[in-house]
């Protein structure tokens, strides 16, 4: 599961990982063994991939340890015969609840599918400032604006809101 991986929108909502903390919890959640229900875990490829010291990644994998979301563990780290064991409760169940069994994981992409569809057949009926254009014109439209244009703009108006606070960012930073 190296390019397709799974990330529950409870661990982003949550707020409870820094930006660093998430990318190296993907990583994990990438390096997941679907099959077996087991983390694949070495120390020195995710140090080696953020360019951290060992040290900093095993602090950032013990903060992991603290952290529970639905009484669940992010994850378990445990020595057995002088080597470090991972377990990631969490991911596990969040993978069960979708579907995805041990040594059976072609239910749990069918369900994935199946949710994906029903998500894709939905119709976005909402009208927007700006429809046809994407996240770099738009953000291109927005500069070009005069201040007394944008004041008048309200986030919901934007599909893409994100563009609009970056862009009311930069126009106070300037001012």
């Amino acid at each position: 599961m190296k390019d397709y991986y799974l990330v529950s929108k409870e661990l982003v909502v949550s707020n409870k990982l820094s930006h660093l903390d998430l990318r190296v919890y993907n990583y994990l959640c990438a390096s997941y063994n679907v099959t077996k229900h087991k983390p694949f875990i070495r120390v020195v490829d995710i140090a080696g991939t953020f360019f951290y010291t060992t040290q900093e990644i095993i602090k950032i994998l013990e903060k992991f340890t603290q952290i529970e979301i639905d009484n669940k563990k992010l994850l378990l780290i445990y020595r057995e015969n002088n080597q470090l064991q991972f377990e990631m409760p969490y991911y596990k169940h969040f993978l069960q609840d979708l579907g995805f069994k041990i040594h059976n994981y072609k239910s749990g992409f069918d369900n994935v599918k199946s949710k994906l569809e029903a998500i894709n057949a939905t119709k976005d009926t909402k009208e927007y400032l700006f429809p046809k254009l994407d996240q770099f014109d738009l953000s291109d439209a927005l500069q070009d604006m005069p201040d007394e244009d944008f004041d008048k703009i309200k986030v919901d108006q934007i599909r893409y809101p994100w563009v609009y606070h970056d862009e009311k960012t930069r126009r106070t930073n300037i001012k």
